[in-house]
């Protein structure tokens, strides 16, 4: 049976060669004539010495080098049919169009991650070294200067309470306060009225508790010295703080590091 001119095997050459655009730019009804003459051409020449596979390899072969002569409207040799055969040239058996997809679908797979790697050939930071190399430097003037500026601040305020309470409680043992009032308070008299004069003696009474006094004084100067100083650190301590912060800060830091370093190998 001849499977080579049936209208099955007919139906597969056309759309194979239409859908490659074999037929473009070429009238129908020639397009139809060479297709029909060149399959009985086929068909007679290769017969019994070729299979139906090398029949349709010969049949497109021939009707694309016949459409090309159409279209150039001139007789063209052999090197420009054979040219232009290539360039029409298209996958017959099954293995031969997977062949092409194959390779189609590499190329643009190619395409693709070159357009991928492209975007992501972003230039990286520089590391960050977190290594904790730095040198101990001393505690620098501005601190000192800082810390004896605080000093005498404090010195300050404790000398303005000192003086504040001494003459609080000097106007109040003196009596001051109370002298004023009467000083300030004139005694009225009457015309005619009788003024009886208290001749008692005066005596004068020294106050035998000055030292008791005194000691209460001292007791609460030392009270208001206290409330107003707070607890000094030494320079040792402070450096000491500021060393304990930075090796806390560089092991954070180190932390992040390979945090993002993990994030970039996923």
């Amino acid at each position: 049976m001849n499977n080579f001119n049936n209208n099955n095997n007919k139906a597969i050459l056309w759309n194979i060669m239409s859908e490659e655009g074999i037929f473009s730019n070429i009238n129908m009804s020639n397009v139809k004539e060479i297709f029909e003459q060149q399959i009985n051409i086929i068909d007679k020449t290769y017969n019994k010495t070729k299979n139906i596979t090398e029949k349709n390899k010969l049949f497109m072969k021939s009707v694309v080098i016949q459409l090309n002569k159409i279209r150039n409207s001139n007789n063209n040799n052999s090197n420009n049919d054979n040219n232009e055969l290539r360039k029409y040239d298209v996958p017959i058996t099954a293995q031969d169009i997977k062949n092409k997809k194959t390779q189609h679908f590499g190329e643009n797979l190619e395409k693709r991650q070159r357009e991928f790697s492209k975007l992501l050939s972003i230039e990286t930071p520089k590391k960050v070294d977190f290594s904790d190399d730095v040198v101990d430097k001393p505690i620098g003037e501005e601190i000192n200067k800082i810390l004896e500026e605080t000093m005498k601040a404090r010195e300050m305020q404790i000398q303005t309470a000192f003086q504040n309470n001494n003459i609080e409680k000097a106007e109040k043992w003196v009596g001051v306060k109370n002298s004023k009032n009467n000083e300030s308070t004139p005694v009225k008299l009457k015309i005619g009225e009788k003024i009886i004069i208290n001749n008692k003696p005066k005596r004068v009474r020294f106050n035998v508790d000055d030292k008791d006094d005194k000691n209460k004084q001292t007791s609460d100067e030392k009270t208001i010295f206290k409330l107003f100083k707070k607890k000094e650190r030494s320079i040792k301590d402070i450096i000491f703080d500021m060393k304990k912060i930075r090796a806390d800060m560089s092991n954070k830091l180190k932390m992040i590091n390979n945090l993002i370093i993990e994030l970039e190998t996923k």
